[in-house]
């Protein structure tokens, strides 16, 4: 198809082109190939919208689509100062693109909506489900499987963000509560989900965000995440920023460097002005002229706008508007150079667009003002609910702006031009008018939209009140605000934005009254928030400071902290904030800080722990669990009746959450909080989280007390447990628990490894990384074990190996040693007995184990270590590895390798003392 520009422009033209046409038939019976529009010069004053010296730029556009067309994802990052051609130049890939079956959508940022999260990316989904929703109702359908199946129970997730999503697949039911970093790891896989479904082998997808200096760190973090992630092919990311407002320290730089480091494939663009050849061929183009007539004018043009196209065609359309160019019927376009040479133009685009809009009648120039305070883009319905007039006033006032070219209309949204039209209107606005405007826009927004809609339009709302709150002086609206802030935060720490659940929950401290440094400590409310708005000053607060934990921002969080500690006696509010206080501990990698706080947090409920746990402090505690469990069946434990106390609730809890820090500091102590939970449990009701401890003390009964039957039964308790209460967030680690370290005493192992795909993908799916990788180390590794075909068992550990240095997860240290273990059976490496290959390499790695006190890694060293030996016949060393590394074996996750190594060990020693015929002893 052809655009408009490549089309006659007028009558003339075409006339006489078929003259040309009638005269060489008459004079040679036939029509010879012409040049046709010779003649066709439009009286229109009407600026190409072609791109003129990019042909560079778009072939590096073109062959990075092309790669990613077979297979690969890339990022393209196109810069340049503001104006400079970046958004026009990417635009160009929508036709080629399309033309071979790709999907081509895009998004903006935009400086007044910083703080709201992923707003561009919405954006460009928005795009694309609106145009799935114009196909027939068997393609939709067809959709709508696609969708379900490849997103499932998580679907909500991204209508959470995309609304306009359940129009395809429909109402979904919400999905479990997660933990802060759950929800974030969620929302991640889920989103990696989604948009595999659009970037395909048949429909590759190029994803276009604009103005990145602008850009959110939710959206920042979005990128990276997917960008790096392996698994999602056929995507090109296009990103485009102004070089001169992105600094070494800007955010987006930062998270470049870790995509960098990750060997994403990169395509920088740098886009420069215009050379003055393009800038002949483009004022030749437009105004039919050759390259000789219009060198004086291109000089002209060239000298006021240093090469900016949009700069070139604002001061040409200023030329035309001052008649300087003009056009004459018999001589088509003329222009009075030196009355442009006397042009007061300022070398500042911003000036240049302020002049121009300032020249504008009152009526035209006060609806841009008003849409420039809207946004980017606007829908007419609310500029007219803005503006308090009818669709018709509206569109009257609307007509002078599209007629200048300064908002253009596109599907049902009308839109700025350009950013630099945007910014000269809002500058125009008095800073007082400015802040009554967004006032007065947030209020009218807030009073027309109906509950239902509301968290749709929150993030939209309370940035206007934001940018007005100077304006809120009554307590009422103080209290107002800081429960819109409220909720948008909880809408951001939903999507997993955490910094922008800090700046909004941190405007809401400021209305009441902000304690953090550079926030407002006198507040809005003139009265003791804490006094006359109880509640709500602790629901603040109690978010503030997991926002603050969530950010890393510790400092704020103890500020915080200390405040709720003081101004509450409640005991359950406590055991709230102690929580958040214990996360951030451990979040710090201070596990015998965090423990110690947990051991005073329960403290305060009457709830004792040992500060040193010993082995009688453990007996102790089993003692009184075998006693509450006299006469009981463990299955009857399942119907115990569900826990309602919510101090005890609380309590349990702080327990669960302060069990990993435990693990790692005070492994004694581990045992006892998984005792106490036990019991809690069994007084006040079962929670989700008592399945976890179930599990904890069948490993005990099984490898303390060697009581397998007890241990497998309340292995099978947990399990029920887990799936009764839909424990999400400790599904998997129960599942690994019981299938992977208490199950081996009493089935066998093949029961337990078919089902590790499974496991390891729901942890994938609801956050839990580290158990996920758990699932599938063990699952393959017994897979080993048990004797199952090598080749195919080396590519599964291979596969689930990849993925967790994608996830960054340090099991991938114990799957490497298994793997490597594996191909030096296979016979893939130079030395069949020591672990040095492609996939892992004992001179590097074990001096850093011992280092860490890696137990866990150090016991699979010496299993294999053993094993090799004993396979590859070199028994004496065998022996000599397990006398050496006999010492790691207590730090095995899951005895079953104490079990293996003293099975290898045993071989050894007979095979030794068969083959040297030793009376040694110790052999």
């Amino acid at each position: 198809k052809k655009s408009p520009n490549e089309r006659y422009q007028n009558a003339f033209g075409l006339e006489y082109d078929l003259e040309q046409c009638v005269k060489q038939l008459d004079e040679q019976g036939a029509i010879e190939d012409f040049q046709l529009g010779c003649q066709d010069i439009s009286d229109r004053f009407n600026i190409p919208q072609k791109i003129f010296g990019r042909d560079e730029e778009i072939k590096q556009l073109m062959t990075a689509f092309e790669r990613v067309s077979k297979g690969s994802s890339e990022l393209v990052l196109a810069s340049g100062k503001p104006g400079i051609g970046k958004t026009m130049l990417i635009s160009e890939l929508h036709k080629p693109i399309v033309a071979q079956k790709g999907y081509f959508f895009s998004g903006k940022y935009e400086k007044l909506k910083k703080n709201v999260p992923y707003s561009a990316i919405i954006q460009a989904f928005i795009s694309l489900i609106k145009q799935i929703l114009t196909e027939s109702d068997e393609q939709i359908g067809t959709w709508k499987k696609k969708l379900l199946a490849a997103l499932g129970a998580n679907s909500q997730v991204i209508i959470d963000v995309i609304p306009v999503l359940e129009y395809i697949i429909g109402k979904q039911p919400p999905v479990p509560e997660l933990g802060p970093e759950e929800s974030e790891r969620r929302f991640n896989v889920v989103f990696k989900d989604f948009i595999q479904i659009f970037a395909a082998k048949e429909h590759p997808l190029a994803l276009f965000l604009d103005d990145l200096q602008w850009v959110d760190q939710a959206s920042l973090n979005l990128i990276k995440n997917t960008i790096t992630n392996k698994d999602i092919k056929y995507l090109l990311i296009m990103c485009a920023y102004r070089d001169n407002e992105v600094s070494p320290s800007h955010p987006f730089i930062v998270i470049l460097e870790e995509i960098k480091k990750a060997e994403v494939t990169i395509e920088n663009i740098n886009i420069s002005p215009l050379s003055k050849d393009s800038m002949v061929d483009f004022i030749g183009d437009f105004l039919h002229a050759t390259d000789e007539k219009t060198r004086d004018l291109v000089e002209l043009v060239f000298e006021k706008t240093q090469g900016n196209p949009f700069f070139i065609n604002q001061f040409v359309k200023l030329l035309y508007d001052d008649n300087i160019i003009v056009f004459n019927l018999a001589k088509g376009w003329q222009w009075d150079i030196e009355a442009a040479r006397e042009m007061d133009v300022t070398d500042n685009v911003i000036e240049f667009m302020t002049h121009k809009i300032s020249r504008l009648p009152e009526r035209t120039r006060k609806i841009l003002e008003i849409c420039s305070c809207i946004g980017n883009r606007f829908q007419l319905e609310m500029l007219t609910t803005i503006m308090e007039k009818n669709i018709d006033e509206v569109l009257d006032d609307l007509t002078g702006a599209i007629k200048e070219r300064f908002i253009f209309y596109s599907g049902e949204t009308y839109k700025f031009l350009h950013d630099r039209i945007q910014e000269a209107a809002y500058s125009l606005i008095p800073n007082e008018e400015k802040t009554n405007l967004h006032y007065r826009i947030g209020k009218l927004v807030l009073n027309n939209t109906p509950e239902d809609k509301m968290d749709d339009m929150i993030f939209y709302i309370v940035n206007h009140f934001n940018s007005a709150i100077h304006l809120i002086k009554s307590e009422d609206n103080a209290i107002k605000l800081a429960k819109l802030n409220l909720r948008a935060s909880n809408k951001a720490k939903a999507s997993a934005a955490y910094e922008s659940f800090f700046n909004y929950i941190k405007i809401s401290l400021d209305s009441i009254g902000s304690p953090l440094p550079g926030g407002n400590a006198d507040g809005i409310f003139a009265g003791d928030a804490w006094a006359d708005h109880y509640e709500l000053t602790l629901s603040i607060y109690e978010a503030a400071a997991e926002a603050a934990y969530l950010c890393t921002s510790y400092r704020e969080m103890e500020i915080l902290f200390d405040i709720i500690e003081n101004k509450t006696d409640n005991i359950l509010e406590k055991l709230n904030i102690y929580t958040i206080k214990i996360k951030s501990i451990i979040s710090q990698q201070k596990h015998t800080e965090a423990v110690t706080f947990a051991i005073y947090a329960l403290s305060q409920y009457g709830i004792k722990l040992p500060k040193k746990a010993t082995t009688m402090h453990i007996m102790t505690e089993l003692v009184k669990i075998k006693v509450k469990l006299r006469g009981k069946d463990i299955e009857d434990l399942s119907n115990l009746p569900e826990m309602t106390d919510p101090n005890i609730y609380a309590v349990v809890n702080i327990m669960l959450i302060s069990n990993s820090a435990a693990y790692i500091a005070s492994p004694e102590l581990f045992v006892v909080i998984v005792l106490k939970v036990i019991a809690l449990s069994l007084k006040y009701g079962n929670m989700p989280g008592s399945s976890f401890a179930y599990a904890g003390y069948g490993i005990i009964l099984c490898s303390e007390l060697l009581e397998m039957d007890t241990g497998y039964k309340m292995g099978q308790l947990a399990l029920k447990l887990a799936d009764k209460f839909n424990a999400v967030n400790i599904k998997t680690r129960t599942r690994f628990v019981v299938h992977y370290i208490i199950n081996h005493w009493s089935v066998h192992i093949r029961k337990g490894t078919k089902h590790y795909p499974e496991f390891y993908q729901y942890g994938i799916d609801t956050g839990d990384y580290e158990y996920a990788c758990y699932c599938s180390l063990q699952g393959t590794w017994l897979n080993f074990l048990s004797g199952m075909e090598l080749t195919g068992v080396e590519q599964e550990m291979d596969k689930y190996r990849k993925a967790m240095i994608q996830l960054e997860q340090g099991v991938v240290d114990f799957i490497g040693i298994t793997q490597q273990g594996t191909q030096n059976i296979m016979g893939l490496t130079n030395d069949p007995v020591k672990l040095i290959g492609e996939i892992y390499n004992e001179d590097e790695m074990l001096p850093v184990h011992l280092e860490r006190n890696n137990r866990t890694a150090l016991s699979l060293l010496g299993v294999n270590w053993v094993m090799l030996n004993y396979y590859f016949e070199n028994y004496q060393r065998a022996v000599e590895f397990a006398d050496e590394y006999e010492q790691y074996l207590d730090g095995a996750t899951g005895l079953y390798h104490v079990a293996i190594f003293n099975f290898y060990e045993s071989l050894a020693r007979l095979a030794f003392f068969t083959e040297s015929g030793s009376k040694n002893k110790k052999l």
